[in-house]
C-alpha cells in the first residue's frame, strides 16, 4: 500500500514538473518573440514570413526589397537619444508572420503631439525579401509611406495623415485607406480600392487588367493608363466638379458631374465617387 502511494505521488510530482517546465519553455518563448529596435542600428532578421504587418507612429515609413534573403528593420534618426525617449519601437515574430510596432510613450489614447514635434525627422524602414506574401499590411498615424516592389496577395496601407505612394507591386487585391493627404499608385496590378476623405488620389498602371474602385469626399481624382482598353467599364460621378475620359465608350449617362458606359464585354469596372472635385479618366494619347 505503501509502495502505491509512492509510487502515485512520485508520478504526481513528475506531472507537475513537466507541465511547470511546458509553461516555463511557453513563457520563454512568448517573451523571445518579442524583441526591441534599436535607433540607427539594423536589425537582421533569417525567418521566412508569409504575413507582415507594420504599425508606426514616426512621420516616415519606408517599405522595399532587401537586397538578400534575410528581413531588414531599422530607425533611422539625426538624434537617436531623444527618439528613445519619446517613443517605444520592437518587432515581434509569431508563426510565419512579423509585426513591427513603433509607438509614442505619450500616446493615450492618441499619438501625443510633442512626441512628433521632437522626433520629426525619424524614418523607419522594413527591407523584404523578394517573395510574394499572403498579406502586407501598413498603417501610420501621422506621416507618409512609401511602399514599392513588395509583392503580396493582399495589400492594405492606411493613414490618418499624411501622404501614401504604392509603386511597382504586384497584388490580388490592393486597400489604400487615407484621411488627409496625397495617395498615388504608380503600376499597382490587382483589383484596387481607394478611399479618401481629403486629398488627391492618382492611379497609373500600364493597362487596365482589373477593376478599379475609388471614393473620395475632397480632392481630384486622375486615373491613367498607356493604352485604350479593349473591354472597360466605366461609372463616374461627382457632386462638385467636372467629368472627364477620352475612352471611346458606348455611353449609357454622360453629364458634366457624371459618365457611364463601356467597351466591349465584361471588361474591368472603374468606379470612382466624389463629393468635391474633378474626375479624369484617360489614356496617354
Amino acid at each position: 500500500m505503501f509502495n502505491r502511494k509512492r509510487v502515485a505521488c512520485a508520478a504526481l510530482f513528475a506531472v507537475v514538473l513537466l507541465v511547470a517546465g511546458c509553461t516555463a519553455k511557453v513563457n520563454a518563448v512568448t517573451k523571445a518573440s518579442v524583441q526591441p529596435l534599436q535607433a540607427n542600428e539594423e536589425t537582421t532578421l533569417e525567418t521566412t514570413f508569409r504575413q507582415v504587418k507594420v504599425s508606426s507612429d514616426v512621420p516616415s515609413i519606408h517599405i522595399g526589397l532587401s537586397p538578400d534573403e534575410t528581413t531588414r528593420l531599422s530607425i533611422r534618426t539625426s538624434d537617436p537619444e531623444k527618439l528613445q525617449k519619446h517613443f517605444d519601437f520592437h518587432y515581434r515574430e509569431t508563426d510565419g508572420q512579423l509585426e513591427v510596432t513603433v509607438r509614442g510613450k505619450s500616446r493615450n489614447p492618441g499619438l501625443d503631439v510633442p512626441d512628433l514635434i521632437e522626433t520629426w525627422g525619424a524614418e523607419l524602414h522594413v527591407e523584404l525579401p523578394d517573395h510574394s506574401y499572403n498579406s502586407v499590411t501598413v498603417h501610420s498615424d501621422v506621416g507618409k509611406i512609401e511602399y514599392r516592389e513588395v509583392n503580396a496577395d493582399r495589400l492594405a496601407v492606411s493613414s490618418e495623415v499624411g501622404t501614401i505612394t504604392v509603386a511597382d507591386t504586384a497584388t490580388e487585391q490592393a486597400i489604400v485607406t487615407n484621411s488627409v493627404g496625397a495617395v498615388r499608385l504608380d503600376n499597382v496590378s490587382g483589383k484596387t480600392e481607394v478611399s479618401n476623405s481629403t486629398g488627391t488620389v492618382n492611379i497609373y498602371v500600364p493597362s487596365i487588367e482589373n477593376d478599379i474602385a475609388v471614393k473620395t469626399e475632397l480632392g481630384a481624382v486622375t486615373i491613367e493608363t498607356d493604352r485604350e482598353p479593349d473591354n472597360v467599364r466605366l461609372d463616374l460621378s461627382t457632386e462638385i466638379g467636372k467629368v472627364a475620359t477620352n475612352f471611346d465608350i458606348e455611353r449609357n449617362d454622360q453629364s458634366k458631374r457624371s459618365i457611364a458606359g463601356q467597351k466591349g464585354e465584361n471588361g474591368p469596372q472603374i468606379k470612382v465617387r466624389s463629393e468635391i472635385g474633378p474626375i479624369e479618366v484617360r489614356y496617354r494619347e
